[in-house]
């Protein structure tokens, strides 16, 4: 259920897809009752009988909610689908992938020093809690904000016979600026 178009999703609609990747699809949804918008996290349906997977998808909800901070995206809802796929409700962030943000429009000396300290400060803030590599978003208000800690402990080593599924190698946002030629400061 989780990779196909819904209407619902709890007590979230749903809008439009955002994205999709190995672990799974982002929709963009709004919550009525509040009346926001919220990005919706659904752990891919080939995935879900995975214990070890769905167990750490969970605890990623739960970590990163426990952490409030302006560099870290700010998670509101851990649910679950009618099949049982769990979803993660969070802050939706308007503007786009770090990554994608760099390769579009290649920052100046002095942004990549700023996403560096932003996410530091991110990191420093989480690293009380949990010491997992992030990746990360650069708004259009060009606040830097760490959007996912969990599923990077996974190792880019499992495999499903019946889908052909792999768990990609994971990429991070520090690994991103790093990989931009950077001036000689010596």
């Amino acid at each position: 259920m989780s990779e196909t178009p819904l209407k619902t999703l709890g007590k979230y609609q749903i809008r439009q897809e955002l994205g999709k990747g190995a672990m799974g699809v982002v929709y963009l949804g709004f919550d009525p009752a509040l009346e926001r918008e919220v990005a919706l996290k659904v752990m891919a349906s080939a995935i879900v009988s995975d214990s070890e997977l769905k167990e750490r998808f969970e605890r990623e909800a739960r970590s990163v909610a426990r952490l409030q901070h302006p560099n870290i995206v700010t998670v509101y809802d851990l649910g679950y689908d009618d099949q049982g796929a769990p979803f993660i409700a969070m802050e939706r962030l308007k503007g786009q992938d770090l990554e994608q943000r760099i390769r579009r429009d290649p920052l100046t000396f002095r942004e990549k020093l700023d996403v560096v300290a932003q996410t530091c400060r991110g990191l420093a803030h989480a690293h009380k809690k949990t010491a997992w590599p992030p990746s990360c978003t650069m708004p259009a208000s060009k606040v830097t904000r760490v959007r996912r800690l969990g599923f990077s402990k996974i190792i880019a080593r499992q495999r499903r016979a019946n889908s052909g599924w792999a768990m990609p190698a994971l990429s991070f946002c520090l690994s991103s600026v790093a990989r931009l030629k950077m001036p000689n400061m010596s």
